[in-house]
């Protein structure tokens, strides 16, 4: 890059500029994390598919018990899947929808997504989950109508991937999914045949409904974007503790296939969230004298008066006029 200035010869008020630019693009780095995304969608369809044939080797003898242990497994999943049902009408998922629409949409809209659909307006978004609300409540509502163990397996597995692509902003899908993850319903202890079917039924559905919600998270990490290393790092301990949790448990039941598949799903996430962690700059913490907004903060640090909604996005001000004395910002 370079420039150059002169006055014309003989001409007075005129300056010629001259500006010689140079564009790049880092085909490497695009390419890495084509790669990496493509590792963990893979790795995220390996640990369905292993945890439905673990689930498939405890599932089907308990069902085929009788009736007792097919309604206790169908009630399992059923109070699970509320979960999803009540967090897809969450005021967050409303918010997420919107994400997607051209325009500056305010602090509030303005979500992780990197799509932005130049058609779009808040009628068809609004249609769009709506209709995505309504295939979810089919798929929870198909749970209590399945009549194998396989077809159980199956429904379970839609639900968090139906729940993921309902939503538009990868970190509100984060936030939706990750309460799935965290189910363990008490199955009690007995010696008794039916009770045992009961209790293993109840178990392995817990056990596939939280692996189905790993499953997505680690394709909802593939697609968010974290602005700097610390998100990135935060998120990456996060699911990697998760992970762990989960294979820990696969390993005391026994479910090998399961604690495989989890291990190389944490290695793919965790890998993609450490590369792209690296090529992030810093979150630090900015401290000034007094109040000022975040036009004048943002020309101060950056010089770069565009850079103002990123400001008002972390510090989340009373008015974008009256910053806070101290707030967080990135360090380039």
């Amino acid at each position: 890059m370079s420039f150059e200035w002169r006055e014309r010869d003989g001409v007075t008020g005129v300056v010629d500029i001259q500006l010689e630019l140079l564009e790049q693009r880092n085909l490497l780095t695009s390419l890495v994390k084509t790669s990496l995304d493509a590792a963990v969608a893979i790795a995220s369809v390996a640990m369905q598919t292993a945890a439905s044939s673990d689930f498939s080797s405890k599932g089907v003898p308990a069902w085929s018990v009788g009736e007792p242990a097919i309604n206790a497994g169908k009630t399992a999943a059923g109070n699970w899947a509320a979960t999803a049902a009540s967090v897809i009408r969450s005021p967050s998922v409303m918010g997420a929808s919107v994400a997607t629409l051209p325009g500056n949409n305010g602090r509030y809209a303005a979500r992780n997504t990197g799509t932005i659909d130049p058609t779009a307006t808040v009628d068809s978004v609004w249609c769009a989950l709506s209709e995505a609300v309504s295939s979810l409540d089919t798929h929870i509502s198909n749970l209590q109508t399945t009549t194998t163990a396989a077809d159980l397996a199956t429904v379970i597995l839609t639900i968090p991937q139906s729940l993921r692509e309902a939503v538009a902003d990868p970190g509100t899908q984060l936030s939706v999914l990750l309460p799935l993850t965290s189910y363990n319903p008490i199955s009690g202890q007995t010696t008794a045949p039916i009770g045992a079917a009961i209790a293993i039924l109840i178990d392995a559905v817990a056990a596939l409904c939280r692996r189905a919600a790993l499953a997505a998270i680690a394709q909802a990490c593939a697609d968010w974007q974290p602005t700097s290393s610390h998100e990135a790092e935060t998120l990456r301990l996060r699911v990697a503790k998760l992970l762990d949790a989960e294979a820990l448990v696969a390993a005391d039941d026994g479910d090998d296939a399961s604690w495989q598949a989890l291990r190389a799903l944490r290695v793919q996430v965790t890998q993609d969230l450490s590369e792209r962690a690296s090529r992030l700059p810093d979150q630090i913490t900015i401290t000034r004298n007094a109040c000022l907004p975040a036009l004048v903060l943002s020309q101060q640090v950056y010089a770069d008066a565009t850079r103002a909604p990123d400001l008002i996005r972390r510090a989340d001000p009373i008015h974008p006029a009256f910053m806070p004395a101290s707030f967080e910002a990135l360090s380039e």
